[in-house]
């Protein structure tokens, strides 16, 4: 006796996407572990340095990490100086920023 097959379990695109999207939002991030009472819990974020071609040359953009964090001004957060390299030479120190545009880049 042959059971007729469900259109819904055959390989549909609707079913394929359904699943998809059910996965993506289930994946969420992988959080540090908690402290020792109550805290922020935090993702584990390495620098995450990105160059994009802009119209006036490369804008670089990283992260400031938590542990980096000196204070606050009323711009935002304060932390260390960057040396910012470009083919082994040093181009800029950035101090106020996490990011510059390199015009030669």
């Amino acid at each position: 006796m042959d059971i007729p097959r469900s259109p819904v379990l055959r390989r549909s695109p609707l079913v394929a996407g359904v699943c998809a999207v059910v996965l993506a939002v289930a994946a969420g991030p992988v959080l540090a572990e908690p402290r020792d009472g109550p805290g922020i819990r935090l993702e584990r974020l390495d620098r995450g340095l990105v160059a994009v071609q802009a119209e006036d040359g490369v804008l670089l953009s990283w992260r400031l990490l938590a542990h980096e964090v000196t204070g606050h001004t009323d711009t935002g957060l304060t932390g260390p100086r960057f040396a910012v390299y470009r083919d082994g030479r040093g181009i800029a120190t950035v101090a106020d920023s996490t990011n510059l545009l390199d015009p030669g880049g």
